[in-house]
């Protein structure tokens, strides 16, 4: 492993995350300029269709305005496993993404006050920003990780150094 791996991971994701944000300040602009006020038929349908139209424009608030945040979970997740962690960021993307909203759907959705189509767009952005903390969190504990384990490396490569100079380029 070389001795700046926890640097470029940290660069990759620093790089990641600012593609990202330009990505969500495009998506905002976007659902701005997608607003009825401003072009009344955003959505061009055949025939022009009101009710089409009001639910393409719900289901873009909703959605393109927080996509930013599943771009932030895939950067986060793609940092873990480029380190060789595969199976965690799977399980947290589907107990975070899949089964949360599955779960949501199941009790919330099913209420009467919040049996709306708005209430199963919310869904994304909450189960988004959810497992995104959580791959976060995971990305501390495992950078810590793999930063100890590569300082120890680097302590046992320096003693051999110490030891025998031959012995260490082998």
């Amino acid at each position: 492993m070389p001795a700046d791996t926890p640097k470029a991971i940290t660069t990759a994701a620093a790089l990641g995350l600012t593609v990202i944000g330009v990505s969500g300040i495009t998506a905002a602009m976007t659902v701005v300029a997608a607003d009825e006020r401003i072009y009344p038929n955003p959505i061009p349908s055949k025939p022009p269709s009101a009710e089409v139209v009001a639910a393409g424009m719900v289901r873009l608030r909703w959605i393109a305005l927080f996509y930013g945040l599943d771009a932030i979970m895939d950067v986060i997740v793609g940092s873990l496993r480029g380190v060789g962690y595969n199976i965690l960021p799977m399980l947290v993307t589907l107990m975070g993404s899949c089964a949360s909203r599955l779960i949501w759907l199941s009790t919330v959705f099913r209420l009467p006050a919040y049996h709306r189509i708005e209430m199963v767009y919310i869904v994304y952005p909450l189960s988004w920003a959810l497992t995104a903390t959580t791959h976060l969190i995971c990305y501390f504990f495992v950078s810590r990780k793999v930063d100890r384990e590569l300082r120890a490396h680097e302590a046992e490569l320096a003693a051999r150094m110490e030891e025998s100079p031959e012995e260490a380029d082998s």
